[in-house]
Order: structure tokens, then C-alpha cells, then sequence
């Protein structure tokens, strides 16, 4: 099987059969995990707001997101937040850049009929050199996308090392969503290097271990409990994963912020100032 497909193999679904010899909790274990697998496809086959809400402009301009406010309703949020005295501590993530696109404007877009605009024609050789097709594929679409930046654009307080290639582009982006669409303008904004599914803990690959369920010994339905989905540039790794999420619980148990503000310009080029 091609690299490409390894980690996501799974062992081939059996029947779920009560016998004598099989434990009461395996079979228990089996039967939760088909039902959440159950309950997982019909959310997706029904429930497309996530989608929505990742678009730059909605497609039903009577059903829109909290997303495609408009400057109006968006500054009624502002003041609404501001007073809640909501405290706001956000970490937005940049993956490294496999292309090199002109600084200061939109990215190319991705012509479907032009062979030479697709990923693997268009790659920098040398920027690209440790991501994978995957990443590459995912990235490219977000990049060449209509996303504009947003003139309410909050600005980055702390960039963790290592500091990615500044100014922030429009077309910057984790694998999955334009970086400057997360720069909320209120509270504290952290630069994590880092992709779309890294800071969640899919940047390796993880082994699934056999339940400790008395001496029954099974082996899981599943062979991993983690992957690294997208092979970015520069590599996650543990350390920076347990500052991440050990700075959220701080936040979310002290009355304090970040240490150490160093305050750096998120301001688009003004090539591509336009608001969203």
C-alpha cells in the first residue's frame, strides 16, 4: 500500500457477536463504538453549517453565519463582547509555505483547467520539500481562494518559535483556514507554527494500545490513535503541544494573560488591505 494511504488503514469491521469465550466488555466496547460511528455519518450527511461557515461569503445571504457579519452587525458584536468583558486569549496557526506567491497580493488562483496552476506543477521545490501531497493539495486551495483580509483584524501579541517568514500574507494559511481570518480583534493573539490539525494533537503517528480491560487483552478496533494528517513544515512537536494547551487551561483557571507581549504588526500589505 502507498505511503500516502498506510496510516489510515483500519482492520475490517466484523459482526458483533456475543459468545461465551468473547468478555461482556469488549462486546460493550464494540457496540459503543458502532453506534458513534453510526451517529457520526448521519451528522455529516445532515449537518453542512461547518461548511458554511468556512466560506468567505455566504451562500444564503438570509441564513448567514455569525462568520459573514457585515460591518455593521460585527461592531454590535464588538460592543456586546466588550460589555460581557469577555476575556479572549486565541492562538492562531500559520503553516510553512510550499510556494512561493508574490508577496503583498491575492495568490494565483487555482485553475482546474490549467495544468501548470495545480500543486505539484506550481511547488517550490525547495519550501516543499518536507510536506506531503496532502498538505500541499490543502494548502493550495485555501491560498488561492477569495478570502480578503479583514479590516477588523486583531493583531498578534506573542510569535512562538520558530517565527514563521513575516508580514503575514492573505493568502497564509494552516492546511484548512486563512491565518488572518482568525485574528480576532479583542484579547491576546498567540502565532503558532503549525497546521490545521497539529494543535489538536494529530502531528504523529500513534499506535492505539490494547484495552486494560481485566485480562481479555483485546486489541482495538483501531490502529492508531493519532496521525499526522498533513505534513507541514515546520515539524510539530510534544513541547510545543503541551505549551499550547497548558497556556489555554492557565488561561482558563487564572486571572491573568500572557507574559512577555511582544506586539508585532499584523497589518496586510497594502496591496491587499481591502476588507473581507
Amino acid at each position: 500500500m502507498p505511503r500516502f494511504f498506510s496510516p489510515y488503514k483500519t482492520r475490517s469491521p466484523r459482526p458483533i457477536k456475543t459468545t461465551a469465550s468473547r468478555a461482556p466488555t469488549r462486546t460493550a466496547d464494540a457496540q459503543e463504538a458502532a453506534s458513534e460511528l453510526s451517529l457520526y455519518f448521519r451528522q455529516m450527511s445532515t449537518d453542512f453549517h461547518v461548511i458554511n461557515d468556512l466560506t468567505s461569503q455566504p451562500f444564503d445571504p438570509t441564513k448567514k453565519s455569525p462568520a459573514h457579519f457585515n460591518d455593521k452587525e460585527r461592531k454590535r458584536e464588538l460592543k456586546w463582547w466588550d460589555d460581557s468583558q469577555i476575556r479572549v486569549l486565541l492562538f492562531a496557526t500559520v503553516g510553512g509555505r510550499p510556494f512561493r506567491f508574490p508577496s503583498g497580493e491575492p495568490a494565483p488562483v487555482w485553475e482546474l483547467t490549467n495544468p501548470f496552476s495545480y500543486p505539484e506543477f506550481a511547488k517550490d521545490l525547495k519550501l516543499s520539500a518536507e510536506t506531503d501531497l496532502s498538505y500541499r493539495l490543502v494548502y493550495r486551495a485555501c491560498a488561492g481562494g477569495p478570502f480578503r483580509w479583514p479590516w477588523l483584524a486583531g493583531k498578534v501579541s506573542v510569535m512562538w518559535e520558530p517565527t514563521p517568514p513575516l508580514p503575514l500574507e492573505v493568502w497564509d494559511n494552516d492546511g484548512i483556514v486563512n491565518t488572518a481570518s482568525m485574528l480576532w480583534p479583542r484579547g491576546e493573539i498567540v502565532l503558532v507554527p503549525g497546521d490545521h490539525l497539529d494543535i489538536v494533537g494529530h502531528y504523529h503517528l500513534v499506535k492505539a494500545l490494547p484495552h486494560q480491560h481485566g485480562n481479555s487483552g483485546h486489541q482495538p478496533a483501531r490502529i492508531y490513535w493519532a496521525y499526522d494528517t498533513l505534513q507541514s513544515t515546520p515539524q510539530f512537536d510534544s513541547a510545543l503541544f503541551e505549551k499550547v494547551w497548558t497556556e489555554i487551561f492557565s488561561f482558563s483557571t487564572k486571572e491573568k494573560t500572557l507574559s512577555r507581549r511582544k506586539r508585532m504588526s499584523a497589518t496586510p500589505p497594502k496591496a491587499v488591505s481591502a476588507a473581507a
